[in-house]
């Protein structure tokens, strides 16, 4: 997604 946070985007890397 947009944010560099993994509450945004359930993925391995920060940004999803």
């Amino acid at each position: 997604f947009g944010k560099p946070y993994r509450v945004y985007c359930d993925m391995e890397t920060d940004n999803g």
